[in-house]
């Protein structure tokens, strides 16, 4: 790799690499996957080289890609066979504090369409019109998945939040 297309893609990681982890954790919700997956999503990135006008194009770009390969990881996942919970070596969680990591869990257990507009907007604090481009929906879509999940989501925490 070139001096230039390697600074390039340095700009691109540093910019980009925890909105997609985040992403990423919220379909398989384990670091160590995540980790491997983010590693996988930039690696695309480098044999794929997409063309983008911006670093935020970039960052969308591997944002869809990176929803594609936890969905495929997680449908691969499902054919294995599970061991049993016995010899199951549980994974550390990503998030400190139990209240964050419970919020974090319900979440996550939102149905597919809520949860990624969620955590786009508030984890990743992705701009409406920006999540419309990237997920490829209306503004007014992204708009009412986000008052949804949040209603369901204090139904799930009750007084919590």
């Amino acid at each position: 790799m070139d001096k230039s297309k390697e600074e390039y893609f340095s700009k691109v990681y540093d910019y980009s690499y925890q909105e997609v982890f985040n992403v990423i954790y919220s379909y398989v919700k384990t670091k160590y996957d995540s980790e491997d997956l983010l590693q996988d999503t930039f690696i695309s990135f480098l044999d794929k080289n997409p063309s983008c006008k911006s670093l935020s194009e970039c960052k969308y770009w591997l944002i869809r890609v990176a929803i594609n390969k936890s969905i495929n990881f997680l449908k691969k996942k499902k054919k294995e066979t599970m061991l049993d919970d016995a010899y199951e070596v549980k994974d550390e969680t990503y998030y400190d504090s139990d209240e964050n990591n419970l919020i974090f869990n319900k979440l996550t257990s939102l149905p597919e369409k809520l949860k990624i507009v969620m955590i786009l907007y508030y984890y990743d604090n992705m701009k409406i019109k920006d999540i419309s481009s990237t997920l490829k929906i209306s503004e007014s879509a992204v708009k009412m998945r986000l008052e949804r999940g949040k209603e369901q989501l204090k139904k799930e925490l009750g007084g919590l939040i």
